[in-house]
Parts: C-alpha cells; sequence; structure tokens
C-alpha cells in the first residue's frame, strides 16, 4: 500500500487528482456527475459548421465499462456519450475516459497505450482527462515497466504516452497555465483490488 500512497502523492504534486473506487459502477457515476457539474461546452459539429451545446463524455474502446449501461445513466441526465468519430468532436469534449497499463509512483506518472487515434485525441482534446488505473498494476519506477512494455513496442503501430498531470506552460514572467496543450483537468482513477 506504501507505493499506492507513494504515487497519490507524486500525482497530486504534478496537479492531477487521485480517486479511488471499489468497482466501475462507481466509476460511471463519479463520471456523470462530473459532467454534470460543469457548465455546457460549445461543440463545433464538423459536418455542420454550427455550434451546438451538450455536454459529452467520451470513452476509449478498451475501457472495461458496460457501454449499455453507462449510456442509459448518461442519456437519463442529457449527456452524449460518444465513442466514435472523435474528430467530429474536437471542438470539445468535456471528458475523456481511456485506460492506463501502468502507474509510476516514484514520479506519479500514468503509462497509456495511444496506439489508436481515439486514444491519443481523448488524451489531448478532452477539458477533463480521467484515467482508469488497476492498483495492482501502479509500480515504483520506469525500470520496473521496461519488460512490460516490450510487447507494445513489437506491435506496428506502437505509441506509449507518459502522463504526468495535466498539460502545462509558462509566460516568460513564469505565469504558470494548465490545459494550453492538453486537458485543464487531468484526474486518475483508481480500481481498488477486491
Amino acid at each position: 500500500m506504501e507505493i499506492v500512497k507513494r504515487f497519490e502523492n507524486m500525482a497530486e504534486k504534478s496537479s492531477a487528482k487521485v480517486l479511488y473506487f471499489k468497482n466501475l459502477d462507481e466509476i460511471m457515476m463519479y463520471c456523470i456527475e462530473l459532467v454534470d457539474k460543469k457548465n455546457m461546452t460549445d461543440i463545433l459539429m464538423k459536418d455542420k459548421r454550427k455550434s451546438n451545446s451538450f455536454k459529452t463524455i467520451a470513452i476509449d474502446e478498451d475501457v472495461d465499462i458496460d457501454i449499455n449501461k453507462f449510456a442509459l445513466l448518461c442519456s437519463e441526465k442529457n449527456i452524449k456519450l460518444i465513442q466514435n468519430n472523435l474528430r467530429d468532436y474536437v471542438g470539445g469534449i468535456d471528458v475523456g475516459i481511456t485506460n492506463a497499463e501502468f502507474g509510476i509512483a516514484r514520479t506519479g506518472t500514468v503509462v497509456v497505450n495511444t496506439a489508436r487515434e481515439s486514444t491519443r485525441l481523448l488524451s489531448m482534446i478532452s477539458e477533463i482527462h480521467l484515467i482508469l488505473l488497476k492498483q495492482k498494476n501502479i509500480l515504483m519506477d520506469f525500470s520496473d515497466i521496461v519488460s512490460n512494455l516490450s510487447k507494445y513496442m513489437e506491435q506496428e503501430t506502437s505509441y506509449i504516452s507518459f502522463i504526468t498531470g495535466p498539460s502545462r506552460t509558462a509566460d516568460i514572467e513564469r505565469v504558470l497555465t494548465l490545459g494550453v496543450h492538453g486537458p485543464e483537468e487531468v484526474n486518475i482513477l483508481i480500481l481498488e483490488e477486491l
């Protein structure tokens, strides 16, 4: 448990939020509550070139959530759940949900397999990026995950992202701004071992 606490402390130092959940149902409810509290986002629809306002959750296809149940819960709150054609929504996705392969406790970093374009888009264009991480996949150092990454590197198209908090930049006067080149907020949702 010490390794998980170390991960949490380091992730929070990089402005990420770390939350713990017992099951995927709790995660679905958290996502819906998070989006429901947000102000409306104007979405620029690619095909219509006009602005429509509705709240959106985009979920990567490899996230192990019951998509039908999630869609029903979203529709009850008038939230649009999308999984395909993410390029049509680049004008604004309120919450994007992806999986992490590993967490690195020493730095509070999550390792995300971004071989699919949808995963890369979700990690970049969502206002809030929710990253699901299984507690058992939190390791101490980068060296602990190297052997596990080789299976991804053998694939023809292989992209691995190391994410440590939301994007940040500072101007010449050292004024720090979060979310300029990516999500304004990163929440790491740790699925506890049962």
